[in-house]
């Protein structure tokens, strides 16, 4: 447990919250990165219609199972539950790369955001065992600034990586991938530190 009074660098600094707080900021890195892809892939297959697909895919599981991943949770062990998450969706999210059409696109998005309410309840219910009372607004603040603030590192890696050479392993990309395929590959290693 963090020590009382502890300044909101000195949380991220050493301990298990830093180490928590810091997978959690490198996974919202590379989700956002995925995220952004994903939206670009979706566009370039499906147009507007395409994009708007993809995004509720994102977004549908949350709402729809957020209460009850929230009681699933609560009953396995939750370290477990967080390591089963993060390599599930390290396992999952380079299949974006090859997904040459919507549907499996949806399919992939659903199951990574399914992986993710699975993975965030438990995250957020470890902090009070693990930081000091009086620091538990501070270690929540940093760590849904550490969720939203990386957006626009997500955004500006998307847009760097379409200077790079695309990415068609011999073929087995969709050329409407190829551009952005690296984003893919990036993310699944970020859910492994």
């Amino acid at each position: 447990m963090s020590p009382p009074e502890t300044s909101a660098f000195g949380l991220i600094r050493s301990g298990s919250f830093a180490r928590l707080w810091w997978a959690g900021a490198i996974g919202s890195a590379g989700d956002w990165i995925t995220i952004f892809a994903t939206l670009a892939v979706a566009s370039e297959i499906g147009g507007g219609t395409g994009t708007l697909v993809a995004l509720l895919s994102r977004i549908l599981p949350g709402l729809l199972f957020g209460a009850a991943a929230g009681v699933f949770a609560d009953r396995i062990d939750r370290k477990k539950l967080i390591v089963i998450a993060d390599v599930g969706r390290a396992a999952l999210v380079p299949f974006l790369a090859f997904a040459g059409d919507l549907w499996t696109i949806v399919l992939i998005n659903l199951g990574l955001e399914l992986l993710a309410v699975l993975g965030q309840t438990p995250r957020a219910a470890v902090i009070p065992a693990i930081v000091h009372p009086r620091n538990i607004v501070t270690a929540n603040s940093l760590t849904m600034g550490a969720a939203y603030g990386t957006i626009p590192l997500g955004a500006m890696f998307n847009f760097v990586i379409g200077f790079l050479p695309a990415v068609t392993l011999f073929g087995l990309v969709p050329a409407a991938n190829a551009s952005i395929a690296l984003a893919f590959f990036l993310d699944s290693l970020t859910f492994l530190l």
